[in-house]
């Protein structure tokens, strides 16, 4: 609920802040604010994350925050405004069917995947931040725990194994600013990608009430991108029927579908680069503020920020020599300078998937680049851009090089480009062919994957049509801006970063992000075509199109597991419980389980009543989530919970004959058993509980709780039998120590013995309970101690104090 109300909160903060430069249209004001806030959030996310000191609150907090500063800044005068703000629903008519055409095709998402490849590892990393493990780096507690090598090599295999997308120390090595001796264990590692992802799937988690809701923030996103795709066409002053193309064929290509459904990255940086063109093209004062501030955000939150920031750079520059306008110069110095803090944040958070996604596309183009020297080359090309843009500020030479790019060179270099793409394309896919064969070659080859991602017919024809009339990019500044950045993004990327697409849902997403791009290039030159010839363009995309659209309809992917086996799994097995769990399982269950239940996660090895029985020996109930691969008997454990679940995956099926896409995914029926294996007699009282009523003891401190009365008193539940209690607590401070320290202990006001503490640095200390002490059921267990005044330690502190407590437990002793 608090997250709801933060989100909603800073929403409209910001919504009262934008409306100052437009009031005239409060629909724009409301997608801009709300895109705004989750972009302030991941950056808010990735400096706490930097920091290690990320909680979801904290990062709501700065948030909104900065949101309602801003609003008393600039608004102290300007309240009366309110009255003025307007809502034009009706310009966004076509652009509200469309998106109401197109929601049930994003609406259901996918489930649970699991370690293994990148969405399931941010799936578990969002339930990980949901639940407070917030740590940068993650430890795997349960390996210390090991009593035996054997068992500890087992668990390091299995971890190496299964936890795939979480990498360790001694299976990468080090990195520049990271070296091994910061790692805790030689099973702690750190997760895949950028965790301000993570953060937002758990921010939306906690909105909608559940694990299985965070995904809904990547309707969101998808609503924004066209949102601005659609502005974009508005600001190109283009008519309604290719809006209607452009904004429809972004909603429905299959790869934007199925990025939305999923928990990835995409949907994202899909609405900050169509947020991108849309600041770009606006035409305001200052609005290049709003480009510059996308290609910073995209720089906090995804390693191809490096992809971008040339094109994003070149383009401020060009601004500013058509323009003359110093914001488009301050635009393009804000952007590489967030750039460069960007990627070093990013080399710090999360290493290990920095340089090797660097090492996958960046090294290959400039080979001279390693991990050693990439952030100091990255500074230097920061620094030397920042000189050419400020070298430019005098008007002689922006003259001259307008006078350049206008004298017709423009259009020859786009027309002599294209040409060279086009033959680079050609003998890139007969060297494919001779590869994998011809048919598979004209499936896989990336430039031909966006013809079958924008419905086949658009782009062949927005390709012809640049070669045939280039000049048409170079008319006026907008239409140069989006034809450059469409030319760079998606000729580039198909030649270069992304030449083969292997299986189209999921390494097709990385084309996703150019799908607007593309087709908002295309709509330039179909705009001053007839309105029949562009509906029929979109009704023919549509048709052949539509099979694939009906499948990511009716049927999910990447569901290894349901979020409703999840979540009746936690809730069934309760608090700081074991759960063994077999080999193939644990990809998908420790860290959610870990996480919900506060509990250790073991392998299941050897016989299962013998391994339930050590771990119940130590004072746990023994959980077994079992998948059906190994008979439980009776003996050996009592079912608690089960549930039949059906399992979907997209196993590269590529049943479409011409359009390379699945119609069908591999599904599974599965069922998974939990079982109740040991019940542990031992009851411990923690004192970061409220389970029990207690008096005399002071609020929860870091899960323990001071004794601030001479007699404290705990309510407890035992039976009529022998029992050793064992109080766990702080050592006093050196201060307060006197050489020894006494504490009796009365059961039901009746003395039942007395500890004498000798050894200041003892924390454990044990006593016997004898059953003729009990009655059984209700029992008082008083603990007397001498105070001592908290102000010896700290000054300001009026408390008299006794035991910092941590826990109490009573194991019953064994009858000989």
């Amino acid at each position: 609920m608090i997250e709801v109300l933060m989100t909603g909160l800073g929403i409209a903060a910001l919504f009262a802040v934008i409306s100052l430069w437009y009031w005239e249209d409060g629909v724009k004001t409301l997608v801009l604010a709300m895109a705004g806030y989750f972009c302030l959030y991941a950056v808010a996310s990735a400096l706490l994350f930097w920091l290690d000191a990320f909680s979801i609150r904290k990062a709501l907090g700065i948030v909104t925050f900065c949101g309602l500063l801003g609003m008393l800044v600039l608004r102290w005068n300007h309240w009366h405004t309110f009255l003025q703000i307007r809502f034009p629903w009706r310009k966004y008519g076509i652009l509200l069917l469309i998106l109401a055409a197109a929601l049930p095709f994003v609406w259901q998402k996918h489930e649970f995947f699991g370690m293994g490849q990148d969405e399931g590892v941010y799936q578990t990393q969002a339930i990980n931040l949901m639940y407070g493990v917030t740590d940068r780096q993650l430890d795997l507690p349960e390996y210390q725990d090991l009593e035996t090598e054997e068992e500890k090599l087992d668990f390091y295999e299995m971890a190496k194994i299964r936890f795939l997308g979480f990498y360790t120390t001694t299976e990468f090595g080090e990195f520049p600013g990271f070296s091994a001796d910061e790692f805790i264990s030689p099973v702690s590692g750190i997760f895949h990608g950028i965790p301000n992802l993570p953060a937002l799937l758990a921010l939306s988690g906690k909105i909608g009430g559940g694990i299985s809701h965070m995904s809904d923030i990547q309707t969101l996103f998808w609503g924004c991108a066209l949102f601005f795709v659609y502005a974009v066409g508005q600001n190109l002053k283009w008519k309604k029927g290719t809006q209607v193309l452009t904004v429809a064929l972004s909603a429905m290509s299959p790869v934007v579908l199925w990025v939305t459904k999923s928990a990835l990255a995409e949907p994202f940086l899909i609405m900050l680069i169509s947020g991108f063109l849309y600041f770009l093209t606006e035409g305001r004062r200052w609005s290049t503020m709003g480009a510059a501030a996308a290609i910073i955000t995209f720089s906090w939150f995804h390693v191809t920020a490096f992809i971008y920031l040339p094109i994003a750079a070149l383009l401020f520059f060009l601004l500013f020599i058509r323009t003359s306008r110093r914001e488009s110069l301050l635009s393009g110095i804000a952007s590489m300078i967030g750039f460069g803090i960007g990627i070093t944040m990013m080399a710090q958070v999360s290493p290990r998937y920095t340089y090797m996604n660097l090492s996958y596309s960046l090294y290959r183009i400039l080979p001279f680049m390693t991990d050693q020297n990439c952030i100091p080359i990255v500074w230097a090309v920061v620094l030397f851009g920042i000189v050419i843009f400020a070298s430019f500020y005098r008007k002689q030479w922006r003259e001259r090089l307008d006078l350049i790019l206008s004298d017709g060179w423009g259009s020859r270099l786009t027309r002599g480009f294209l040409i060279l793409w086009c033959a680079y394309e050609v003998f890139a896919l007969f060297r494919l062919r001779g590869q994998i064969g011809g048919w598979n070659a004209l499936h896989e080859f990336s430039a031909l994957s966006f013809v079958y991602l924008t419905g086949v017919l658009l782009l062949p024809v927005g390709l012809f049509s640049m070669l045939k009339n280039p000049r048409k990019i170079w008319e006026d500044e907008k239409k140069l801006l989006i034809g450059l950045f469409a030319l760079y993004s998606v000729l580039f990327n198909s030649a270069f970063l992304t030449p083969r697409v292997t299986e189209y849902y999921y390494y097709a997403r990385y084309l996703a992000p150019y799908i607007p791009v593309a087709l908002l290039a295309v709509g330039m030159y179909l705009d001053s075509w007839k309105a029949g010839i562009k509906a029929a363009f979109l009704g023919i995309s549509l048709a052949l199109l539509a099979p694939f659209e009906y499948h990511l309809l009716t049927q999910i992917d990447d569901t290894h597991m349901t979020w409703e086996v999840v979540e009746d799994l936690a809730e069934s097995i309760g608090k700081n419980k074991v759960i063994l769990v077999d080999h193939e399982e644990m990809r998908m269950l420790y860290f959610p389980l870990r996480a919900m239940t506060d509990s250790k996660i073991y392998l299941r090895e050897g016989e299962l009543s013998d391994q339930a029985k050590h771990y119940a020996d130590s004072g746990s109930t023994v959980y077994y989530v079992s998948s059906g691969r190994y008979a439980v008997k009776p003996a050996e454990g009592t079912p608690v919970y089960q549930q039949t679940y059906q399992a979907s995956l997209d196993y590269a099926d590529q049943d479409g004959r011409f359009i390379p896409l699945p119609l069908h995914y591999t599904q599974e029926e599965r069922k998974v058993t939990l079982y109740r294996c040991a019940e542990s007699e031992v009851l411990t009282y923690s004192m970061a509980s409220r389970d029990f009523p207690l008096w005399g003891f002071g609020e929860i401190e870091e899960g323990k709780r001071w004794i601030e009365s001479e007699e404290a008193t705990i309510v407890c539940q035992l039976e009529r039998k022998d029992y050793r209690m064992i109080i766990r607590a702080d050592e006093l401070p050196e201060r307060v120590w006197q050489g020894e320290h006494r504490i009796q202990v009365l059961i039901n006001e009746i003395p039942v013995g007395e500890i004498v503490w000798k050894d200041r640095s003892e924390t454990e200390f044990s006593l016997q309970i004898p059953k003729e002490s009990l009655a059984g059921g209700q029992t008082f267990l008083t603990i007397k101690t001498q105070l001592w005044p908290a102000s010896m330690v700290t000054e300001a502190d009026p408390r008299q104090l006794g035991l910092k407590l941590e826990s109490i437990i009573f194991q019953p002793m064994i009858e000989e």
